[in-house]
């Protein structure tokens, strides 16, 4: 009997924008890895650093923006790797510059 095929990730498309490939299986890569192993932005650049949440540097920040936009930006955002706070950030930034 033939062995099915497993399902794809519904990230596969996400991950294939921002990697340029599929996801390697731990068998084809040599792990074994744990799919909850999920690292930000801020955690690949700097593994000393404490995650935001809490870090007492940072606040929690809730704002109502339209469902289009926000799936745009953080589809952007996944493809350059990066971290819808950093941007909040900086537009935030850059308009107290401005004023």
């Amino acid at each position: 009997m033939a062995k099915q095929q497993k399902a794809g990730s519904p990230f596969d498309a996400l991950r294939i924008a921002r990697l340029g490939k599929p996801a390697a299986t731990p068998q084809e890569n040599g792990e074994t890895s744990n799919p909850l192993d999920i690292h930000t932005s801020r955690q690949l650049n700097s593994h000393l650093r404490s995650s935001k949440s809490t870090d007492p540097e940072f606040m929690k920040f809730t704002t109502y923006v339209r469902k289009i936009t926000h799936r745009a930006v953080k589809t952007r955002l996944v493809s350059e790797g990066r971290e819808l706070s950093d941007l909040i950030e900086e537009l935030m930034f850059k308009w107290l510059e401005g004023r």
